[in-house]
């Protein structure tokens, strides 16, 4: 059977959106995540940057898991 594409306009840019947003993210993570591995790295080299590399692996955790959570289905995520 052919699929019909949606004709309402607010479904249309709903649909948008999600595939903006969901592009950005997953863009965002992979591209933080080299400077990451360069922070982690230094800190171990250097023992200035305690507290604060624990705050970037955290942001860094929390930008894969948004990334990775909005293309689960709904029934994985309730």
């Amino acid at each position: 059977m052919h699929e019909s594409a949606p004709s309402d306009p607010e479904t249309v840019l709903r649909q948008w959106r999600e595939s903006v947003l969901n592009g950005l993210l997953t863009f965002v993570a992979l591209a933080s995540l080299p400077a990451l591995v360069m922070a982690v790295v230094n800190a171990l080299e250097s023992d200035r940057m305690g507290p604060l590399i624990y705050v970037l692996i955290l942001c860094e955790a929390a930008l894969i898991g948004l990334a990775v959570g909005r293309r689960l289905p709904s029934s994985l995520i309730a």
